[in-house]
């Protein structure tokens, strides 16, 4: 033991140990370091009892995988019977990160941690259904707890890692109901698609057990698909009035007659009795009216599902939210609050509702041509307010787009919306006013390229063209995902030199959802005993837990869910033990289909490839070519790649000679994946670039 190099020692006991020997670099103290806890350094150094022995101690990785695990004068020692393997180390650190340093997290957010340390996973097919949606592999379903009898299951099919398409189900024993049924605008990574819904596969599947279907408010992503669904399933629906009116023109739309029969208007304070279920509705404040918070009475718990609202004491229309009521669960005990994360990232208070007015009061005296306010068509308050400005500056008021014209109409007819007589005029009137005399309200807020504003904005509608000296207020945030839209329409508004007002540079929207102090504030008086983040992307949601944490929620009672999970509650027990479909379902024309399908795939190949389509005539009797290839590219070749088609030709024409010489049928050949390869290689060395190539044969009979 006193040699310095030796390599096999005895110790006490008369087991032999083996170490290697490490030189310390020098005026570096010894310090415990690898891959170890401190506490595990602790409990062996307990164990050693005066011996002689090596310490387990480590608590700074470094770079060498076989690092040394404890400095000791002036030789590092390592025992390599006492290393732990790999394998050993990483399930004892996850599973006390997920004991102590975070929330429970699905299994199909886990799942993508471990994919993303696999190089199979780097390909350009996974990283697409990563985009568009996750799907936990049934290999690691098979792993989860079972759910005990008579437990509550939670059910999102939308709405979370995500904006937009919010769908949950709550199932007890053989009886479910569903809560909102929305969809989501489609970005860039859903070319050629019109709208994006969730997977309803499982409620088509469960029809049957369907009691009720309860809508917290009216905006698209909370009834946007109910007319899809109401399509296979029978079901009352359950909503506030202004929220009525708009489903039912949605269902008329469709033809669903039917389904029109079985709509009923809830108000707050009312309960609908379910099957085993209670719900009631408490009356909440949103940028819409009618908004709801629903509690949820069942038999194994009460369950508070947010909707989305904010704490508004100066609403437009009607009252202040109904914190009472929540106190009043919050004392009776409440097993489950399902909340929104919209604004879990954003500090203090959202402001009112009711301040909107004032910046709009100031515009409309300033403004000295024509004024064109975008927002969302939902938004009554703010449609009312615009209203309320225009007619006190004394202009007309003019609504464009038919979603807009259709909620006016409803929110006009349940008296949401006070407006004169002489107000409103049409399209079809506009040039008998002056520019100072009109006001437009239009949707196009996020963007949508057939919405009015971009449609203006690019000179594509028919009857209007921004001209130098209107005025543009872009009223409303970008939804993520919609920001470069909202930015290009900026950009050409300002080409036509008017004068553009957007959130970035003033104040001329405020949101409808809860900041962290208004989420902090329902915690505090909830009190639930479990925790879901609802309705936000991914750090929306991890904010919103890390927020209940603070307040003293238990990291083991916040679940992270993921579209698709399967959350069991009764009594102590609380875990995900399942999952159903819950991918997004593409909507283009009248065709449904999976996010992650092939056609989706290929179009965003061709958007960043292009195509080159290859039609060859052949002679049916002889196999003989007639002809040159007939050549068309869309997307590859520009105007500066000079002779790169004229040789292209010739490398097909100098392949065709070669294999007519080897004997090789030219039909086969030409389908071949050799003559394609040499295609795409001369094309890359010419280019630099690659094409998606389409080979056609012509079978040509002559007479």
């Amino acid at each position: 033991m006193n040699k310095t190099n030796s390599n096999n020692v005895k110790i006490p006991g008369g087991k032999r140990i083996r170490f290697k020997t490490f030189k310390p670099q020098n005026n570096i103290k010894p310090q415990p370091i690898g891959p170890v806890t401190n506490k595990l350094a602790n409990e062996n150094k307990e164990k050693r009892n005066g011996k002689n022995l090596p310490l387990i101690a480590a608590k700074t990785p470094v770079k060498s995988s076989k690092a040394p695990l404890f400095a000791h004068g002036s030789r590092i020692r390592i025992a390599k019977n006492k290393l732990l393997q790999k394998n050993q180390i990483r399930p004892y650190k996850r599973t006390k990160l997920k004991l102590l340093y975070r929330p429970n997290l699905s299994p199909q957010l886990e799942f993508l941690k471990l994919a993303d340390s696999e190089p199979k996973f780097n390909t350009y097919e996974n990283r697409f259904q990563r985009m568009m949606s996750v799907q936990t592999p049934r290999s690691v379903s098979k792993q989860l707890p079972k759910a005990p009898q008579g437990a509550l299951k939670i059910i999102p099919l939308g709405g979370l890692c995500e904006v937009g398409k919010n769908l949950t189900c709550y199932e007890y024993e053989n009886e479910i109901i569903v809560v909102d049924v929305g969809v989501k605008f489609p970005t860039e990574d859903h070319p050629g698609i019109d709208s994006v819904l969730p997977n309803m596969q499982y409620l088509y599947d469960n029809k049957d057990k369907i009691k009720g279907i309860f809508i917290t408010h009216g905006h698209e992503d909370h009834i946007g698909s109910i007319a899809w669904l109401m399509e296979k399933v029978k079901a009352p629906i359950f909503a506030g009035p202004l929220a009525i009116k708009l489903i039912e023109k949605k269902l008329k739309e469709r033809n669903l007659t039917n389904a029109c029969r079985d709509l009923h208007v809830c108000h707050s304070g009312e309960t609908v009795i379910a099957g085993k279920f209670k719900v009631e509705y408490i009356h909440v404040n949103h940028s819409i009216a009618d908004a709801f918070s629903l509690a949820i009475f069942t038999p194994a718990g009460t369950v508070i599902h947010s909707g989305d609202f904010k704490v508004d004491f100066t609403p437009i229309n009607g009252q202040a939210i109904d914190l009472q009521r929540f106190a009043e669960l919050g004392k009776e005990g409440v097993l489950l609050y399902m909340c929104e994360s919209t604004n879990a990232t954003k500090n203090g208070y959202t402001m009112s509702e009711k301040t909107i007015g004032r910046c709009f009061d100031d515009y409309f005296r300033e403004a000295a041509g024509r004024i064109f306010v975008s927002t969302f068509s939902s938004n009554v308050d703010r449609v009312s307010q615009v209203i309320s400005a225009a007619e006190a500056y004394n202009r007309k008021v003019c609504l464009l787009g038919r979603s807009m014209q259709s909620v006016f109409q409803a929110a006009f007819d349940l008296g949401y919306i006070k407006i004169k007589h002489n107000t409103l005029i049409d399209l079809k009137d506009i040039h008998k006013y002056k520019p100072q005399e009109l006001c437009f309200i239009m949707t196009g807020s996020q963007g949508e390229p057939l919405a009015v504003l971009s449609r203006v904005a690019y000179s594509e509608h028919p009857a209007i063209s921004i001209k130098e000296g209107d005025t543009i207020i872009l009223s409303s945030s970008p939804i993520p995902g919609n920001e470069r839209s909202v930015v290009r329409v900026i950009d050409e508004l300002y080409k036509h030199g008017a004068t553009v007002i957007y959130n970035q540079l003033n104040e001329v929207h405020v949101s409808g959802h809860a900041s962290r102090e208004e989420l902090k504030l329902m915690h505090s008086i909830i009190k639930p005993r479990y925790f879901v983040p609802g309705h936000g992307e991914y750090h929306m949601l991890y904010e919103h837990a890390k927020l209940a944490h603070e307040l003293g929620q238990p990291w083991n009672n916040i679940f992270i869910m993921h579209n698709g999970d399967v959350l069991s509650l009764k009594d102590d027990f609380a875990a995900i033990t399942g999952y159903v479909p819950g991918n997004d379902v593409l909507i283009d024309g009248s065709t449904r289909t999976l996010a992650n399908t092939k056609v989706i795939q290929e179009r965003h190949t061709l958007a960043d490839k292009g195509l080159i389509d290859l039609a060859f005539a052949v002679n049916e009797l002889n196999g003989d070519l007639l002809g040159e290839a007939e050549i068309k590219t869309v997307g590859f070749i520009f105007e500066t790649d000079k002779g790169i088609e004229h040789n292209f030709k010739e490398v097909i024409s100098r392949e065709i000679q070669a294999a007519k010489k080897s004997g090789k049928p030219l039909a086969t050949f030409l389908t071949s994946d050799y003559f394609r390869q040499k295609l795409l290689a001369y094309l890359h060395k010419a280019t630099g670039r690659e094409a998606e190539i389409i080979i056609s044969i012509v079978p040509v009979r002559l007479r």
